[in-house]
């Protein structure tokens, strides 16, 4: 099976040698914004999957796929997982923006999928059946409360961080990876 896998990745890589992103010029200050997913309990061990890509400007420039370290025990909890690691990446990338002289003057938003991750991140519901979520992913919480982040629904199939988390159609893979820029260079250039 991991030959098999391996094979089918060495293929795509030769198949696609000259895909690259491509970073259009912007005009304005920079807009960071992400995509946050998980795919509950879907490696050895039972462990989830955590997705994200962010964008500034539209233009790809950070993204993550890795197993969480914890075992979800729900795909809710999952999600949560993912979206406490997607907050300490936008938190980072805002801090290292504003380094760069682009302070991020409003929160950066956060797409989520899952309708009861997003509810866990509302501090005023009565969450008694997320009270075993570590302390820890709240975390989440205090940079709501700070402005810094705001997370916002948005349909399964405009989830672009999806292509780190599961097997996609070829169609699909294709169109995750045009939302991030992804392009072809024709041989001639």
């Amino acid at each position: 099976m991991h030959l098999a896998m391996t094979r089918h990745a060495l293929r795509y890589l030769k198949e696609n040698s000259k895909a690259m992103l491509f970073f259009p010029r912007g005009s304005g200050p920079l807009l960071l914004q992400g995509y946050v997913d998980a795919d509950y309990a879907s490696t050895e061990g039972q462990k989830s999957i955590t997705g994200y890509v962010f964008f500034a400007n539209n233009s790809t420039i950070s993204w993550s796929s890795q197993r969480q370290q914890c075992v979800a025990i729900s795909s809710s909890e999952a999600e949560y997982v993912a979206l406490k690691a997607a907050v300490q990446e936008a938190i980072w990338i805002r801090r290292l923006l504003a380094n760069l002289g682009h302070p991020q003057t409003k929160p950066t938003v956060l797409f989520e999928d899952n309708q009861t991750c997003i509810s866990f991140t509302k501090p005023s519901l009565d969450h008694k059946r997320s009270k075993h979520i570590d302390v820890a992913f709240h975390f989440t919480h205090k940079q709501i409360h700070l402005g810094n982040i705001i997370v916002e629904d948005i349909r399964t199939e405009k989830q672009v961080a999806d292509v780190f988390t599961k097997i996609q159609t070829k169609a699909r893979f294709q169109w995750s990876t045009q939302q991030m820029g992804m392009v072809t260079q024709s041989p001639s250039t």
